[in-house]
């Protein structure tokens, strides 16, 4: 969806980049609508998630000039917590194979929290259903 609507989308992932391109040789869909990927062992990146460092260079790489009008999908909570300390909205999908309060919990800072990314109407920024 958010190709066909032209929408810039970055990849941020604290993967080192051998073990992203291993993961993503099956999603290479994904890969292709990215205009940007930052991993983990980035030269520019100085710190990781939960620090907003990642998300803020793949902002500067996409060219964004408004950090408040980013939204960031994360399935861990120190992403969440790296995207909001950027200033840039954050969509939390927990791991479905971790259902535990405890953890789910955890992803209490986000703006929405879903199960999938289809259920996220980014021109109203809504969760249609969790």
């Amino acid at each position: 969806r958010f190709a066909a609507k032209k929408v810039p989308v970055a990849i941020a992932t604290s993967s080192v980049r051998s073990s992203f391109d291993k993961k993503m040789a099956y999603h290479k869909r994904i890969v292709e609508i990215a205009n940007v990927i930052v991993c983990g062992d980035d030269p520019e990146l100085d710190r990781g998630k939960p620090h907003p460092d990642i998300f803020l260079l793949a902002a500067k790489r996409l060219g964004v000039p408004e950090i408040d009008k980013c939204i960031v999908f994360e399935d861990s909570p120190a992403g969440i917590q790296g995207a909001k300390s950027a200033g840039m909205l954050a969509v939390g999908i927990p791991d479905a194979r971790f259902k535990q309060k405890k953890y789910i919990d955890k992803f209490a800072m986000a703006d929405w929290v879903t199960t999938s990314l289809i259920h996220f109407d980014e021109e109203n920024h809504i969760v249609l259903e969790t």
